[in-house]
Parts: C-alpha cells; structure tokens; sequence
C-alpha cells in the first residue's frame, strides 16, 4: 500500500507540473497582450488584435485602422484571468480589450463598494477603463463597447446608459 500511495503522489506531482507550464505557455500565447495599472490603482491588462508581441503596442495602426475596442469586466468572486479566454476570443477577431479587476477583486486592492446594490458602484472603475482605452493609441476611442458577466454584465449595463459614446 505504501508503494502505491509513493506512486500515485509522484504522478500527480508530475500532471500538477505538466499542467502548470502548458498553462504558462498558453498565457503567453494568443493575441499581444500586456498589463497595465489603469488611474485610481485599477489592475487591468490589454488585449490587441495582433500576434507580434510587444510589437503591437509600440506602432500603432494608422487612425483609419484601428480596431474597435471592448471594457471587459468580471463577475463577483472572480477576476480579470477568469475571462481572458473570452477577452483573447474577442481580441482574434478583430477587438482590442480591456479587462480590469473589479476593487475587492483579483489584484485590486481597493474595498470593494460598499452600495454595491446601487447601479453607479462600479462607476469611477468602468469610467477609468473606458477613458484609458479612449486614449490608447492603438484603439478607435470613438467606438467602445462595454460588456460583463453577471456582476460586471450589470455594471456595463448601467454604464452604457450614463455614457453616449458607448
């Protein structure tokens, strides 16, 4: 019995750091990508439409070309990675996004909003989202969308409502 116990510790330990660099691997692969700290200490990382790495970010496309761009934002009890599958679905066909960690979320090490039932709770870090993918040189700051899951669907929902230009 022993024995068995030893060998099955041993390949789970295997699988474990198996899984652990395909992983790695998968978070750099896919669209450029980068983080950045958005104003008001907002983790947040960008998406572009493009395979060239860091080289995406460094020569925009001319104004005519840019790409349409997307504020992504979680649900409760998750975070930013937790919907970089979709935001990187997105982003390879065509959007740049941006996804952010709510406050209280992920990295965010601002309190999570203490009227959170009130629809402008997430106000100030969806206006500071928009406002850094408006202003990023390779996004077409005239046409921006915001979208969420559960929490973050309702956020954006009210967002989009105070907000003409999404």
């Amino acid at each position: 019995m022993p024995r068995l116990l030893a060998w099955s510790a041993s390949l789970g330990a295997l699988v474990f750091l198996v899984s652990a660099a395909l992983m790695g691997r998968l978070e750099q692969a896919g669209p450029a990508h980068g983080d950045l700290l958005l104003p008001g200490g907002i983790p947040a990382t960008l998406y572009l439409p493009a395979d060239e790495g860091p080289a995406a970010f460094l020569d925009p496309p001319p104004a005519g070309e840019r790409p349409p761009g997307v504020v992504l934002m979680h649900g409760f009890a998750s975070d930013r990675l937790g919907l970089s599958t979709l935001a990187r679905r997105l982003s390879a066909r065509g959007y740049a996004v941006l996804s952010f960690d709510a406050p209280g979320h992920g990295q965010n090490r601002n309190p999570f909003p203490t009227g959170r039932a009130r629809p402008d709770a997430f106000e100030g870090c969806l206006r500071s989202a928009v406002d850094a993918l408006r202003s990023t040189p390779q996004v077409d700051g005239n046409r921006i969308a915001v979208m969420g899951h559960s929490m973050g669907a309702g956020a954006s929902l009210g967002f989009a409502t105070r907000d003409a230009g999404i």
